[in-house]
């Protein structure tokens, strides 16, 4: 019978030391893992891509809504375009919108290669700022000037107390496109 394999020498004592070659493996475990693996593996997969992750519970309905007139403008040779909006209190209690000249107000961001950056902020000219109720299920509707195309969106900021100017409820309304 002839003994197959290598020899090596031992760094610790020096000796020789006979190194087995592996026993050939069949087809199937030419990946290193036996059948019942494969199969068991299957199996779990199988389990996990059946089983329905845990629903969270309905949540309650967003207590602010801002909508836009239209998700797409196109300036057709206007130097500046409108943008109307809504903001509609879909909660049960009365929250304060900063206000000019009875128009609510809103920052306008646009995007860009770096995010999302402000184009303008809300501001009032030459008017007074509120901050007016907006009662459950009543709406503010204002407007905002867009002068070049591009990719927007607008901010509004209400408070849940009318002495509170911190703007602790932020609604950002969906992409606009300018053409």
């Amino acid at each position: 019978m002839r003994r197959t394999g290598r020899t090596r020498r031992s760094r610790r004592s020096g000796r020789m030391l006979r190194i087995r070659d592996p026993e050939p493996r069949t087809p199937n475990q030419s990946s290193g893992l036996r059948a019942q693996d494969s199969v068991l593996a299957l199996v779990l997969c199988a389990v996990i891509a059946c089983s329905s992750p845990k629903q969270p519970e309905s949540a309650p309905p967003a207590p602010l809504r801002l909508s836009t007139d239209s998700m797409a403008y196109h300036r057709k040779g206007q130097s500046a375009l409108p943008v109307s909006f809504t903001i509609t209190n879909a909660g049960q209690t009365t929250v304060y919108v900063g206000r000019c000249n009875g128009s609510a107000m809103a920052s306008l961001d646009r995007i860009d290669l770096v995010g999302w950056r402000v184009v303008e902020g809300a501001q009032c000219n030459g008017g007074s700022i509120t901050h007016d109720a907006l009662a459950p299920g009543n709406s503010f509707t204002g407007s905002i000037w867009i002068y070049e195309g591009g990719s927007y969106r607008l901010r509004v900021r209400a408070d849940p107390d009318r002495d509170s100017d911190k703007g602790s409820l932020e609604l950002t309304s969906k992409t606009l496109d300018v053409y």
